[in-house]
C-alpha cells in the first residue's frame, strides 16, 4: 500500500533538501515583482532567531526573478510554542520577504510543532483499530496551525499542512517508521483538525490550504500509481471518508473535504533521462486520486511542492534536459498544476553526503518559463 524511497529532497530534520532550490515556477497569470519563480532558500532564521532572510537576500532574490519563497516555519531552542517571541522572529523575515515583492509559501510540519512519530500516528486506523486523532494532532491543528495562520493570514495566503506524509524507511507488517511519515487515518485526522479549527475560529476564508506533498519516485525504474504516491492519497481520502469520519465531517460541514489543493512532489528518473510521458503520467496519477473522490466537477489542482534531479547522481547538462521537460509538462496543463517548486537555492543547509548543485545550473533551464 506504500512504498518505501530514498527521495532527492528532503525537510530538516530528516534530509536537507538536495535537488535544485525549491525554486517555484507558478503557472498562474499574476506577477509579483521577482517575476512567477521562487525558492526555498532554507532556514529563514538561525537557531537563535536571527534572520538569515535579511532585506539585502530577499532583493537579491528578487532581481534574480524569483517571486516566491518557501518558508517552513519551525520552533527552535527551548521554544516549544508559537508565543509572542517566536512569531517575532518570524515577522523580521516574513516582512523582509514581503517589503521585496516576494510572495509566501507557509509550510508548517514536524517541526512547527514537537512531538514524536509514535505520537503523531498513536490511535491510527491501519495498525491500532482507532481513528486516527490524537492528542500530538490536536495540538498541532490548534497550537501551530491556527496561531500561525491567525499571525500572518494578511502576508501569507498559501499554506502547506505536513511534508511528504507517505515517506517512511522502515517497515514491518503494518507498522511503517522513519522520515515523516503518517498514517492515512492520521494524515486525514491532521488536514480535518487544522481545516475545522481555521474555519471556526474565522480564518480559513483568508487562506490556502495545501496538503502535504505525497513524494513519487521510480525506484528500481518502477513507474506505478504506488510509487507516484497516488495510492497514499486515495487511501487518505478513502480512510477519511469511509473509516474515520475526518473528511466526511467538513465535507457535511462546509461543503469540501479538509484541502484546497493537492501537493505532490517527483523525484523520477533520478539516474538519467527523464520523459515527459512519465513525468505527466506521475502528475496525472495523483490528479486521478483526488478526482475519485471530489468528482470532475471540483477544481483541485495540484502544487508540486518538489521536483529536481541532483548533479552528484546525473551530469549537469543530463540535469538541464530534465529540467526543461519537468517544466514543459507543467507549463503546458495549467489545467492539473497550478504551482511548481524546485530546489536551487546555493546556501540551503545540505546534508554532507548531499551536495547541493550550483544555481548556475538551473538557471540555465528556466528562463523562459
Amino acid at each position: 500500500m506504500k512504498t518505501h524511497f530514498s527521495p532527492v529532497a528532503s525537510r530538516h530534520p530528516f534530509i536537507r533538501i538536495l535537488t535544485l532550490s525549491l525554486m517555484l515556477f507558478c503557472l498562474a497569470n499574476d506577477t509579483h515583482a521577482g517575476g512567477t519563480m521562487g525558492i526555498d532558500s532554507g532556514r529563514v532564521i538561525d537557531n537563535s532567531g536571527n534572520p538569515l532572510l535579511t532585506p539585502a537576500k530577499a532583493a537579491s532574490l528578487v532581481r534574480e526573478k524569483v517571486g516566491y519563497l518557501r518558508i517552513e516555519f519551525r520552533l527552535i531552542g527551548t521554544n516549544t510554542a508559537w508565543n509572542d517571541t517566536m512569531l517575532g522572529y518570524y515577522d523580521t523575515v516574513v516582512n523582509n520577504a514581503r517589503a521585496a515583492g516576494l510572495q509566501i509559501i507557509g509550510l508548517i510540519d514536524n517541526t512547527s510543532w514537537l512531538g514524536t512519530q509514535s505520537e503523531w500516528n498513536t490511535n491510527n486506523y491501519e495498525c491500532q483499530n482507532g481513528n486516527g486523532l490524537n492528542n500530538y494532532i490536536n495540538n498541532y491543528a490548534g497550537q501551530a496551525v491556527v496561531p500561525i495562520v491567525k499571525h500572518f493570514h494578511d502576508r501569507v495566503q498559501l499554506f502547506e499542512l505536513w511534508n511528504r506524509p507517505n515517506y517512511w524507511t522502515t517497515h514491518k507488517d503494518c507498522t511503517y517508521t522513519g522520515g515523516t511519515y503518517l498514517y492515512p487515518s492520521c494524515f486525514s485526522q491532521l488536514l480535518a483538525n487544522s481545516y475545522a479549527n481555521l474555519e471556526y475560529k474565522g480564518l480559513k476564508q483568508f487562506v490556502t490550504i495545501i496538503s502535504g506533498g505525497v513524494a513519487g519516485h521510480s525506484t528500481g525504474g518502477i513507474y506505478s500509481f504506488q510509487n507516484a504516491g497516488a495510492q497514499y492519497l486515495k487511501d487518505t481520502y478513502n480512510t477519511g471518508i469511509n473509516h474515520v469520519g475526518s473528511f466526511s465531517y467538513t465535507r457535511k460541514r462546509w461543503g469540501t473535504y479538509p484541502l484546497d489543493a493537492v501537493g505532490q512532489q517527483i523525484y523520477i528518473d533520478q539516474g538519467g533521462p527523464t520523459s515527459s510521458n512519465q513525468f505527466l503520467q506521475y502528475i496525472n496519477w495523483v490528479h486521478d486520486a483526488s478526482t475519485s473522490f471530489e468528482g470532475t466537477a471540483v477544481t483541485r489542482k495540484t502544487i508540486i511542492t518538489g521536483f529536481g534531479w541532483n548533479t552528484s547522481t546525473i551530469p549537469a547538462p543530463l540535469q538541464n534536459t530534465n529540467l526543461n521537460i519537468a517544466l514543459s509538462v507543467i507549463q503546458t496543463n495549467p489545467h492539473l498544476v497550478s504551482l511548481a517548486v524546485l530546489n536551487n537555492s546555493p546556501d540551503s543547509e545540505t546534508n554532507n553526503n548531499e551536495p547541493l548543485p550550483g544555481k548556475s545550473v538551473s538557471k540555465q533551464a528556466y528562463p523562459n518559463y
